[in-house]
C-alpha cells in the first residue's frame, strides 16, 4: 500500500497512537525493480469534435479552421479505443524489440545499478509470443489484459472495448467488472486462467489473487488514480518472469488559447479570444489575418500541462453567470462566489493558485474542473466515491433528527414509538449515560449512513457502533459536558497536525457558521465540529488525490518526454518506480555513511514537522560524507522520492518538503517539460509563502530565502531563478498587506 495509506492504518490500528506497534507489523513492498518487466507510454492522438457555436454569423473566411468544443470528452474515448484495437496487434514486436542482446545486457546492467546487486540477472528472459498469438484456438500460450476504468458506454469501458476486439478478430475475448453476477464473472475467469481466452478486458475490480504465468502484456486504457495501482496493475505481466510489457495509453493534443485579457477589441480577435483551437489551427487564422500575439496570451494545453478553471459542484450554472445568492443553501459560507471575474475562465493552475492567493482566498483544489480529459476521467470516478461535503452533511442531519430510530429505553427518555434521529434523546439525556440506538439502513443509503457514522466517531460523538445485518446499525452514544466534543476533535487532529496547528484548526472549527439560530450549546458544538470535519476530509482528500493522480501523471509524461528511444524511457520509468517505493530517506532506521541518521519520515514526524533545519539537513545530501559510495544524482532521486512519499500522506502543508521538491526538480533538471517547469515554479511559491506565514520573525523568513536561492541558483537558468523571485516576493508582499488589511478591518467592525 502507499505511504499515506499504511499511515492511516497505523493511525487507526494503534488507537490514534495510545500503545506502540511493534515494527514489524509494516511489511513494505521492495520488490518494485523487476528485471522482466518493460513499461511503454503510448501517444493516442485525440480529435475533438467542432465548437457548432463558433462563428454562427460566418464572419471568418470559410476556409479557414474552427474553433474545438472540448468539453465533451468522448471523441477523445473513442480515439483511444480505435487505438487500442490496433495496438492488441503490435505486442508481439515491441516484445521482439525489447529482447535483441543489447536491449537485455543494458535492463540487466541498469538492474544491477538501481538494485546494488546482481540477484536473477542469471535467469533467460526471452519469451516467444506468436503475432497470432490471439488466433482461435482449444488453448492459448500467451495473453494480456486491458484496464479501462468503468463498465459501459464509453470508448474507454469494458463493454465497448470488448465488443470492438472481438470484431477485429479476436473471438475469445474474457472480460470481468465486478458487476458481473456470479456465473458469468466465474466463467470468465476460469475461461482466462485455464488458458481458453487470450485476452482479458477488466475494471481494476479484476486480478487480485490472479497468478497466471503467462501474461505477457497489460494495457492501462486511462491511466490509474495512483502509481501504487498501476504498479498492482501492472504487476499482472510477466509472472514467470520472462520478458512482458506494461502499456498506458495518454490522450495527445496541443491547444491554443488566446486569453481574454489580451487588449485587443479588432476582428477577429474579439471573435476568437476564449476558444480553443489546435495549435497549428490557430496560427493558420493568425497568419491569414497577419495578426501576432504576445506570447504571454496564448494559454497552452497539452498532456503535461494543468490547464483548470473554478467549477461549483453546488449549482455551477449559478456560479458561472455569477447569479450566487441566498437560494443557495451555502452561500453564508462559501468563498467561492467571492473570486474575481478574471478568475473565472481557463488558464494554468499555477496562475488560478496565485490570482486566489491575491484574493486571500484559500480555495482547495476540489473547487477546480480540469480541461485533461485523462485527469477528469480518474476525478469521475473519485468524485462518485466521495459525493461531496453538502451531501455527506444531509445524511449526518438525517442521523441526528429525523431518520426514524429506535433507542434502548434505560432512563425513560425514549419517545414512544421511535425518535426522530438521536440527537433531541441524547440532549434529554444525562451527562454519561450510554444511549443505544438502533438504525435502520437501506441499500441505497447504507454506505452514507456508515459514513455520517465513522465522521461522528471521529469527534466522539459516538462511541461505539456494529454492523447488524438485519438491516440496522447499532450505535453506542453517551452525553458530554460542553467542550468535549471539541476535545475529540482535537485528538482526532492531532493524527494529522502538531499540537500548535491542532489548536488553530480547533478555533477554526468554533467559528464555522451554522444555518440555525438558537441552538442548545451542545447541539451548537456538535454542529460545528461536524461542520468543520466533513469540510476538513474534503479539502484533505481532494489534495492528497490530486497529489497522487500528480505523481502519476508525472510518470506518464516520463514515458513521452524526449526524443530517444523508447528502450531508454523504459528505464527512467524504472528509476521512477523504484526510487519512489525505495527511498532510503523514506525508511525510519536509514543512517548515511558519515554515521548521521537521515530518515525524513522521522525529522518530519511523517510530514507533520516542518522546519529551517529540516530543510537545510536535507540539502546536504549531494555533499560528500553523505553521499558516501554512492552519487550526488542517486541521493537526490532518492530524496525526490521520499518527498513524493511523505507528501502524499500529508493534510496540511508542509513548506519544507515543497522547497526540497524545489531542490530535486532543479538538480535533476525539468528537461523543458511544462508541467515539471510549474511543478517546480508552484512547489517554489507554496513553500516559501508558507514559511513566511509561519516564521515570525521576518529577518529570519528573508534569510532563509536568500540561502535558499544561493542553493537552486547553482541548477536553474538565471532568467527562470529572478522570475521565481520576483512573482513570490509579490504574493509574500499582497499576503502580508491582507493580514495587515483584515487586522485593522477587524478591528474596526
Amino acid at each position: 500500500a502507499s505511504f499515506d495509506v499504511l499511515a492511516d492504518v497505523e493511525r487507526e490500528l494503534s488507537g490514534s497512537g495510545a500503545f506502540d506497534l511493534d515494527a514489524d507489523v509494516i511489511v513494505r513492498y521492495e520488490n518494485t525493480n523487476r528485471l522482466e518487466l518493460q513499461y511503454k507510454v503510448e501517444r493516442v492522438q485525440v480529435e475533438f469534435e467542432p465548437d457548432r457555436y463558433f462563428d454562427k454569423n460566418g464572419m471568418l473566411e470559410p476556409h479557414l479552421p474552427k474553433a474545438l468544443n472540448i468539453t465533451n470528452h468522448w471523441p477523445q474515448f473513442n480515439s483511444k479505443s480505435d487505438f487500442l484495437s490496433d495496438y492488441v496487434f503490435q505486442v508481439p514486436r515491441l516484445l521482439r524489440e525489447i529482447q535483441s542482446a543489447e536491449s537485455v545486457e543494458n535492463i540487466k546492467q541498469r538492474f544491477i545499478e538501481r538494485q546494488n546487486n546482481d540477484e536473477g540477472t542469471h535467469l533467460d528472459l526471452s519469451v516467444d509470443m506468436a503475432n497470432d498469438y490471439y488466433k482461435t484456438n482449444n488453448t492459448y500460450s500467451a495473453a494480456g489484459i486491458v484496464f479501462c476504468p468503468h463498465v459501459a458506454k464509453t470508448g474507454l469501458s469494458v463493454d465497448v472495448n470488448k465488443a470492438k476486439l472481438k470484431r477485429t478478430g479476436i473471438e475469445d475475448v474474457a472480460s470481468f467488472t465486478g458487476r458481473d453476477n456470479d456465473d458469468v464473472a466465474i466463467e470468465n475467469l476460469e475461461l482466462f486462467r485455464n488458458n481458453k481466452s487470450p485476452l482479458m478486458v477488466a475494471t481494476k475490480a479484476f486480478g487480485m489473487g490472479i497468478d497466471k504465468p503467462n501474461v505477457r502484456f497489460t494495457v492501462n486504457i486511462n491511466y490509474s488514480s495512483s502509481l501504487e495501482s498501476f504498479v498492482q496493475e501492472a504487476g499482472r505481466a510477466g509472472r514467470d518472469r520472462r520478458m512482458a510489457v506494461s502499456s498506458i495509453l495518454i490522450s495527445d493534443y496541443s491547444l491554443r488559447q488566446i486569453d481574454r485579457r489580451f487588449d485587443n477589441q479588432n476582428f477577429p480577435i474579439t471573435l476568437l479570444k476564449g476558444k480553443w483551437f489546435y495549435e497549428e489551427d490557430l496560427k493558420e487564422v493568425l497568419d491569414f489575418y497577419g495578426i501576432e500575439v504576445p506570447d504571454e496570451y496564448l494559454l497552452r494545453a497539452n498532456p503535461s500541462s494543468d490547464i483548470v478553471k473554478l467549477h461549483c459542484k453546488k449549482d455551477n450554472r449559478m456560479f458561472g453567470f455569477r447569479e450566487c445568492s441566498t437560494q443557495c443553501s451555502e452561500f453564508n459560507r462559501c468563498d467561492l462566489r467571492k473570486t474575481s471575474s478574471e478568475s473565472r475562465g481557463w488558464k494554468t493552475e499555477r496562475e488560478l493558485i496565485s490570482e486566489l492567493t491575491a484574493q486571500d482566498l484559500n480555495l482547495g483544489r476540489r473547487h477546480f474542473q480540469y480541461l485533461n480529459a485523462d485527469y477528469q476521467t480518474v476525478m469521475f470516478f473519485f468524485n462518485q466515491s466521495f459525493k461531496g461535503d453538502i451531501e455527506e452533511k444531509k445524511y449526518m442531519h438525517r442521523l441526528l433528527n429525523t431518520i426514524k430510530v429506535q433507542i434502548e429505553d434505560i432512563s425513560n427518555i425514549a419517545e414512544e414509538g421511535g425518535e426522530k434521529g438521536f440527537l433531541s434523546a441524547l440532549l434529554r439525556s444525562d451527562e454519561g449515560i450510554p444511549l443505544t440506538v438502533y438504525v435502520p439502513y437501506s441499500e441505497d443509503d447504507y454506505v452514507d449512513l456508515q459514513k455520517a457514522i465513522y465522521r461522528m466517531t471521529c469527534i466522539e460523538l459516538i462511541q461505539d457502533f456494529t454492523h447488524d445485518f438485519d438491516g440496522h446499525f447499532r450505535i453506542v452514544t453517551s452525553r458530554k459536558n460542553p467542550g468535549e466534543y471539541y476535545a475529540g476533535l482535537k485528538r482526532f487532529l492531532l493524527r494529522y497536525y502538531t499540537a500548535e496547528r491542532a489548536n488553530k484548526e480547533l478555533e477554526k472549527a468554533s467559528q464555522m457558521p451554522l444555518n440555525r439560530e438558537e441552538l442548545h450549546p451542545i447541539e451548537e458544538e456538535i454542529y460545528k465540529c461536524l461542520a468543520y470535519l466533513t469540510e476538513f476530509v474534503y479539502d484533505k482528500i481532494s489534495e492528497k488525490r490530486k497529489r497522487a493522480i500528480d505523481d502519476m501523471r508525472d510518470f506518464c509524461v516520463e514515458g513521452i518526454t524526449g526524443e530517444d528511444s523508447w528502450l531508454e524511457k523504459n528505464e527512467r520509468l524504472k528509476d521512477f518506480i523504484f526510487y519512489y517505493f525505495n527511498s532510503k530517506y523514506a525508511k525510519t532506521d536509514y543512517i548515511a555513511d558519515n554515521g548521521e541518521e537521515f530518515s525524513l519520515v522521522n525529522d518530519t514526524d511523517g510530514g507533520k514537522e516542518s522546519s529551517e533545519e529540516i530543510l537545510f539537513k536535507y540539502l546536504r545530501v549531494i555533499e560528500d560524507d553523505i553521499v558516501g559510495i554512492g552519487t550526488p544524482l542517486d541521493n537526490v532521486k532518492h530524496l525526490h522520492g521520499a518527498v513524493r512519499l511523505i507528501s502524499r500522506s500529508l493534510t496540511d502543508s508542509n513548506p519544507a518538503l515543497s522547497l526540497l521538491e524545489v531542490f530535486c526538480l532543479s538538480y535533476l533538471g525539468t528537461r523543458n517539460n511544462i508541467e515539471l517547469m510549474n511543478q517546480l515554479a508552484l512547489r517554489y511559491s507554496e513553500g516559501m509563502t508558507e514559511f513566511s506565514n509561519r516564521l515570525n520573525d521576518s529577518a529570519i523568513f528573508w534569510s532563509l530565502f536568500e540561502r535558499f536561492n544561493e542553493v537552486i541558483s547553482n541548477y536553474l537558468p538565471e532568467e527562470q531563478i529572478n522570475t521565481l523571485i520576483e512573482e513570490t516576493t509579490v504574493l509574500i508582499h499582497i499576503s502580508n498587506f491582507n493580514k495587515i488589511k483584515n487586522k485593522y478591518l477587524h478591528e474596526y467592525e
